[in-house]
Parts: C-alpha cells; sequence; structure tokens
C-alpha cells in the first residue's frame, strides 16, 4: 500500500524546534509510560510511593488501553465537511498542537484512505479515514488550531 506525503501550509505557527523531556527526544516512539519513569526517576526519595503508584498506574493502564483499542474504527472523513466555505470546498479538523510542522499528511488513492500522524509530547497519534471516491484531496493547511484539507 502506497501513501503520498500531503504538503502543509503552516500558518500561525509558535515555530518550537524538536523538544526534550529530561534527554528523552519526543516523537511517536515515546510514550506516556517512557515520560512517566522519567517523571519518577527524578523524585527518588519517594521509593515506597512510586511502588504503589506504579502498581494503580498498570492497573488503569491495562483498562485505558483495552478502551482505546476499541474506540478506534476508521470514519469517513466527510464528517468534516465544512459547508460555510462554498466557493473552496474543504474538510475543516481541529487539530490542536503546539508544532503543528510535525503533522504529518499522507493519502493512499488506491484505497480511498487518508492518514494523519502527529508527533507530540506523549508519543503521538495516527488516525486514518476514509475518502469520498468522487473527492481528492489538492492540498491542505493547518492554521492555529485547525487542518483544512481542499478538494
Amino acid at each position: 500500500m502506497e501513501w503520498l506525503r500531503l504538503e502543509l501550509s503552516i500558518l500561525g505557527s509558535n515555530d518550537k524546534e524538536n523538544e526534550e523531556f529530561n534527554g528523552l527526544s519526543l516523537g511517536l516512539d515515546v510514550t506516556a509510560e517512557k515520560m512517566h519513569d522519567v517523571f519518577l526517576k527524578n523524585i527518588p526519595h519517594f521509593d515506597g510511593v512510586k511502588v504503589a503508584h506504579n502498581e494503580m498506574i498498570s492497573a488503569a493502564s491495562r483498562t485505558i488501553e483495552i478502551e482505546k483499542e476499541s474506540s478506534r474504527e476508521m470514519r469517513n472523513l466527510s464528517i468534516f465537511t465544512n459547508n460555510l466555505n462554498v466557493n473552496n470546498p474543504n474538510y475543516l479538523i481541529p487539530l490542536e498542537t503546539m508544532n503543528p510542522e510535525n503533522i504529518i499528511v499522507e493519502i493512499n488513492q488506491e484505497k480511498d484512505m487518508l492518514r494523519i500522524i502527529m508527533n507530540d509530547l506523549f508519543g503521538g497519534n495516527i488516525e486514518t479515514f476514509l475518502l469520498d471516491k468522487d473527492k481528492k484531496i489538492k492540498n491542505g493547511k493547518w492554521t492555529n488550531g485547525f487542518l483544512e484539507l481542499f478538494y
């Protein structure tokens, strides 16, 4: 399956460089668990509390992962159709981020799918959508918390 990357215009960005958290490089491979471990290593005087805390977090994490997996279903991008802009039809997707330059939009025209990949402080997010066959994405831009994709 071949994915084509869509170049985005970034407007209203605060242009932060790649961030680090206590020496841990941030990106899609960083999990909340890794960030949590780095945080706990910086408070060695709470060893007893850390053990109880880790047990509680482990139990909660299992429940969250099960819920996350069950909620991931592929939706049609048409749920984000912006009907207000008649002259320039588009999709308007709310997408808050401190680093919009890390947003990656890829299109698979064989399968009529679009994928949005976004790094953030706790690893990131990958969301895949179905595209309407009659609407081909031409370009996109991110502005102040919204990803706008034009067709």
